[in-house]
């Protein structure tokens, strides 16, 4: 609730990120907090230009972890989570590539938050 009404925008309500300190270079998650103020207060077209593995990948994944959490801890018989070891590298290898894209001046239009 705090980060759909707090103004993500204003500099120095939140932390700056790290790495875009150090490196000049946007990380992954750069734009993952605006984006995901845009998305609560419903304006899915800006929290895409944010960031949009943030709002395709990382937020679905957290609601689904969520839920099945909550159903586990409701006593639900839910189905046990696995994951393959493709899958675990399939994420941040994703994640890597997005990286280095993002960072590339001609898509930086597309892909910079």
């Amino acid at each position: 609730m705090y980060t759909a009404l707090a103004n993500p925008y204003r500099q120095g309500f939140f932390p700056d990120c790290p790495i875009l300190a150090v490196s000049g270079h946007w990380c992954p998650g750069c734009g993952g907090l605006r984006a995901t103020h845009e998305l609560l207060r419903g304006d899915f077209g800006a929290a895409m230009s944010m960031n949009p593995v943030v709002v395709l990948v990382i937020i679905p994944l957290i609601i689904v972890g969520m839920a099945w959490w909550m159903l586990a801890a409701a006593g639900v018989r839910v189905p046990r989570f696995t994951i393959s070891t493709a899958a675990g590298w399939a994420l941040p290898a994703f994640l890597g590539v997005f990286w280095v894209l993002r960072n590339i001046p001609a898509l930086e239009p597309w892909l910079a938050p």
